[in-house]
């Protein structure tokens, strides 16, 4: 694949030229109404090379986007899927600004690559809250299975050759000196890693970073999506060890890969219970107690569990010296369900460790591979993305069973069948997954696990009857369609049980003025419901 190396310098309009022209723009799309069962942002994709003007392309859909929906940027706005091999320079910092500008979070999923310019433009995802004086927050994800790269600006040979030769030598110091300038205050500003800043701007122009383990997600400000902390696979004392490393790289501001004061025993800690009485278990820090003595969680703290705080902490003594105690003063807050933080001191929330989803990176190996994340844990990732909320607690002894009950890999799509979206190539394909755009008509197919039925029919149970204009159940298949909240779209969804397997159908569709779906939506809607078939399950208008 080739990748863009070229920046552009609008500070010297003659270097501007420079800039190799992109084949096309890249392509906003808006792919449905809500990204996962936790994150119920509406999911937009951008794909192809990135180039100027893009923002505007992004800026004007998010603000389409929030026309039609409660959206005030005064949380997330919409969440930003990405899947490009890169582009202009300064588009990619344009696109980053307007992503925090409007609150859009960001994701690279499994299977999509993102490099360069792409690269720059994840690095915007933020979210917003507007209480408690938190405000613009990093709000970015990063996926098993995907791959992000950066590397240092670069100004292509061509464009070099294209100059005079009295200028060539100028233009490109000038030209490399203006654009690394630009790129060491884009990544500060953007709450990366100083360390991995100094490692992208010495590299050579061959050279690329990529997000590869989880020492790199966390130098980026990234994340993992959520998954059940009991899909992991870890005991206390392994979570504690791993959120232990990277709370001493944060107080020391240094690389991960340099934090080497942890002892290896899980032990209590030396100086004593807390000043509240209670025992603390994790392990001794080789450092000046009275400085930093200690990491770990008091024994009152279930781990793993849904809540729960992991602390550096130091030897105190009574004021009467008669003895000394553990006092914690630098933790690590993990929630499921509340903020998550470490060492957040209430100031500059976009330079901060702080997320409203779970920091699952930080209970993991430093060392470890994000494609090596446990399956059940990438089974609970993939269920969410399909609507299936998250569990509290899975049985981790047990990932095996965990990934047969949440995964639907596995599954060919070649037992579904249907007019119009089987001869029509999908906007999104993954997994057991497509979706596919027809004018105002989203239609979004998904095949697997026989439990998908029961979900789909639990999920068509939960709305309001108020909003539902149709529900009918058959032999095998059950079809639901009504009116959203908004008032501005409808939709149609109907499941198939084939037995060992199941398939869904959902359509959304804009209202016209007379509160109905345009006349060609309505024909599209017959001619899917009417012919398709996954294996013998079939409506019974398709069976006539």
């Amino acid at each position: 694949m080739a990748w863009s190396r070229a920046i552009s310098l609008a500070a010297a309009p003659m270097i501007f030229a420079l800039e190799a022209p992109s084949v096309s723009a890249a392509d906003f799309r808006l792919l449905r109404d809500s990204f996962s069962a936790s994150r119920a942002e509406p999911l937009i994709a951008l794909s192809g090379v990135i180039a100027k003007g893009d923002a505007a392309k992004l800026e004007a859909l998010v603000d389409e986007v929030c026309q039609s929906r409660e959206c005030d940027y005064q949380n997330t706005a919409a969440m930003l899927t990405l899947d490009s091999p890169g582009g202009t320079f300064t588009e990619g910092i344009a696109i980053a600004n307007l992503m925090r500008e409007k609150s859009v979070a960001a994701i690279v999923e499994d299977g999509s690559v993102c490099l360069s310019a792409c690269a720059l433009a994840w690095l915007g995802g933020s979210s917003f809250h507007a209480t408690g004086g938190v405000g613009t927050y990093v709000d970015r994800y990063v996926e098993p299975g995907s791959r992000i790269g950066f590397h240092s600006p670069y100004i292509s040979p061509a464009a070099i050759a294209a100059l005079p030769d009295e200028e060539r030598l100028d233009t490109q110091a000038s030209g490399l000196r203006l654009g690394i300038s630009t790129l060491v205050r884009f990544l500060a500003d953007f709450a990366v890693d100083p360390l991995v800043i100094d490692r992208i701007v010495a590299m050579g122009p061959d050279d690329v970073m990529v997000i590869e383990t989880v020492a790199d997600v966390v130098a980026f400000a990234g994340e993992l999506p959520p998954a059940p902390v009991s899909t992991l696979g870890l005991d206390r004392a392994a979570i504690t060890l791993n959120v232990c490393e990277k709370l001493l790289a944060l107080h020391y501001r240094t690389d991960l890969a340099d934090v080497t004061a942890l002892q290896t025993d899980y032990v209590q800690s030396p100086s004593g219970k807390t000043r509240d009485g209670e025992v603390f278990f994790g392990y001794d820090i080789d450092d000046r107690p009275l400085t930093l003595a200690f990491c770990g969680a008091g024994a009152s703290q279930t781990i793993p569990s849904d809540d729960f705080t992991v602390s550096l902490a130091r030897m105190a003594w009574l004021e009467d010296v008669s003895d000394t105690y553990t006092e914690p003063f630098t933790s690590f807050v993990f929630s499921r369900t509340a903020w998550n933080q470490a060492a957040y001191d209430g100031q500059r929330a976009s330079q901060s460790v702080l997320r409203l989803t779970p920091m699952i990176s930080w209970l993991l190996p430093k060392d470890m591979k994000i494609a090596e994340l446990a399956p059940a844990a990438r089974a609970a990732i993939a269920a969410d993305k399909r609507g299936v909320p998250l569990p509290a607690d899975l049985p981790a002894q047990n990932p095996e069973t965990v990934t047969a009950a949440l995964s639907s890999s596995g599954t060919d799509f070649g037992r579904f069948s249907a007019a119009v979206v089987s001869d029509a190539a999908p906007l999104l394909e993954q997994g057991g997954l497509r979706i596919y755009r027809f004018a105002d008509l989203d239609v979004e197919i998904e095949v697997g696990a026989a439990r998908l039925f029961a979900e789909e029919r639990a999920r068509g149970e939960a709305l309001d009857r108020r909003h539902v204009t149709y529900d009918k159940t058959f032999a095998g298949a059950f079809v639901y369609s009504g009116i959203a909240p908004d008032r501005r779209t409808g939709f149609y969804n109907f499941a198939l049980d084939d037995g060992d397997a199941a398939a869904t159908v959902r359509m959304r569709f804009i209202l016209g003025t007379d509160g109905r779906a345009s006349r060609k939506a309505q024909q599209l809607i017959g001619q899917i419901a009417c012919s398709a078939r996954f294996g013998a399950a079939a409506l019974p208008c398709a069976k006539k």
